[in-house]
């Protein structure tokens, strides 16, 4: 399945899917999948594969795709 991937939110980036890490979640080794900038590192925190390859990458991808967007801002004053 191909997957759109918006361009990293820090630097511009291109991102990666990573779906077969090997890692620990909650004390436990698992594999898991997530979503990494090739430029900065970024990436999503890890989606475990144990509840299925499709839903683990679909949800990081999911993830790394949601931009929020500032409804206001906080005056900080010129001082700062």
């Amino acid at each position: 399945m191909m997957h759109n991937l918006k361009a990293c939110p820090f630097c511009g980036g291109r991102p990666y899917i990573e779906s077969h890490s090997r890692c620990y979640i909650n004390d436990e080794s698992t594999r898991a999948a997530y979503v990494r900038c090739t430029d900065c590192e970024s990436r999503t925190e890890r989606f475990p594969v144990s509840l299925g390859q499709r839903k683990a990458v679909d949800a990081a991808v999911n993830r790394w795709n949601a931009r929020y967007e500032a409804v206001g801002y906080i005056p900080v004053g010129d001082h700062v």
